[in-house]
């Protein structure tokens, strides 16, 4: 495998897309546009080219790498009740860190492109001499497929190996227990394949780049479309050499830097706009709709990536970037996990059933609490008598006296009540004793006065 290593390193190196490549990986795809006239999988090209889906995916890879890559095990705590624990210094995590030719975060940066545009993503496990992985590489789909065709007796395997196509060689079968095989769900049409989110929304990412090139066109001509010149009649037939002069000197005039300088026709024509006005063709309400379709199929709110949206307002930013967080990309990175765990993290690591891949959620700022929130949420847990007084200071991040602060609000009332007592009767005792030298002081009054009778 040594070998293939290699092969993989040149690919990484010298990697580029082949149009005819495209087409044949997305080949399947063309039952979702049976009524379609437009191939529109080849219309679209390379899908994370588009203005929407490529910002879609760096907000979704740089938000996915704030979570650390853990390994758990499951155990009980002193209650009884069934919780994982990180397994310190387990292996995996930094066979995945610190890959053979780069970190973590680019190998997830192709992963999740591949998961987007295709539904399908793909790592091959570098082993060590003795065969232990020490790390992953990852795989463009366009140049590996699952294949079920070698030493499958009776079709009882789904996928039997990998092609792996490198750039300029020939193909290369890779047993699938070299392969990390990330797939979106399934493809009901190839069950050894995921399906793209991305694929249903094909239509509209043509429609967006469309829209952008017309967009950018019409600015480019000076907000003029098409034109037709028509001789009037009765004029004389126009030279060609002329009509060719004419041409160019119009578009030099009504294109690029030159845009707006006067022109001079040299003879009598009607000018005829054979195209829509640009407020006809309302792009901005056309582009806002591909938009809003294009991030449905990713899972995000146009909002989170500054493009148009019919429910952006400066209030909620917060709410869709918090939402965005917990309905996409948490589950996706859980499938992730799910999928590292049956795939490699047991097979190749000697994990047993009670151990899985996970991930580490402190410190994700999607998932932080307003600390006035946050403040408001402890007081309420110390005064309902639900926590300890150092609990809630340990939770607001504030220095925890062990003595002191070792008891709850229940403690204090007991103890406040008790004191209460303590000063009330040791008030009746001082007013009984006040009373008492009172009465004795009017005694001896009145003893006074008889005796000077």
């Amino acid at each position: 495998m040594a070998t293939l290593t290699t092969r993989i390193a040149a690919a990484i190196k010298g990697f580029r897309f082949y149009a005819s490549s495209l087409a044949g990986t997305y080949g399947w795809t063309s039952w979702l546009f049976k009524n379609g006239r437009l191939d529109y999988r080849r219309e679209a090209g390379r899908i994370y080219d588009n203005s929407v889906v490529l910002p879609a995916h760096g907000f979704f890879w740089r938000n996915a790498l704030y979570p650390r890559l853990i390994v758990d095990t499951k155990t009980k705590n002193e209650s009884g009740a069934t919780t994982y624990v990180e397994v310190e210094g387990h292996s995996f995590p930094e066979a995945v860190e610190n890959g053979p030719f780069y970190d973590h975060t680019v190998l997830w940066y192709g992963t999740l492109i591949s998961w987007l545009v295709d539904g399908n993503a793909y790592w091959y496990k570098v082993r060590s001499g003795a065969g232990i992985v020490v790390g992953y590489v990852y795989i463009p789909h366009t140049q590996i497929w699952p294949k079920a065709d070698i030493d499958n007796p009776g079709g009882t395997k789904l996928i039997t190996y990998y092609e792996y196509q490198p750039v300029g060689g020939s193909p290369v079968p890779i047993d699938p227990r070299d392969i990390v095989h990330f797939r979106h769900g399934i493809d009901p049409e190839n069950q050894m394949r995921g399906l793209s989110p991305l694929m249903a929304a094909l239509r509209e990412i043509v429609g967006d780049n469309e829209a952008g090139v017309l967009g950018t066109a019409l600015m480019m001509n000076a907000g003029l479309s098409a034109i037709v010149f028509s001789p009037k009649e009765g004029s004389t037939t126009a030279d060609p050499n002329d009509v060719a002069e004419v041409k160019k000197r119009w578009r030099e005039n009504t294109t690029g830097e030159m845009a707006g300088t006067p022109s001079f026709l040299p003879f009598p024509v009607d000018a005829i706009n054979v195209g829509y006005k640009p407020a006809d063709l309302v792009l901005d309400k056309n582009r806002a709709l591909f938009v809003s379709r294009i991030c449905a199929g990713i899972g995000f709110d146009p909002m989170i990536l500054g493009l148009p949206s019919e429910q952006k307002t400066y209030s909620n930013y917060e709410e869709a970037n918090e939402a965005a967080f917990k309905n996409t990309i948490l589950p996706t990175i859980n499938i992730f996990a799910i999928q590292l765990t049956h795939q490699t993290l047991r097979p190749d690591f000697g994990a047993d059933a009670k151990t899985k891949v996970g991930w580490d959620l402190a410190g994700v700022p999607a998932l932080e609490e307003d600390e006035t929130e946050k403040a408001e949420r402890v007081n309420g847990l110390w005064e309902s008598g639900l926590i300890k007084r150092s609990d809630g200071r340990r939770m607001l991040g504030l220095k925890v006296d062990p003595k002191a602060d070792d008891v709850y609000k229940t403690d204090l009332a007991v103890g406040g009540a008790d004191q209460s007592a303590k000063i009330a009767d040791s008030s009746k005792a001082k007013s009984a004793i006040k009373q008492r030298m009172k009465d004795s002081r009017a005694v001896f009054e009145a003893i006074q006065e008889e005796l000077s009778d």
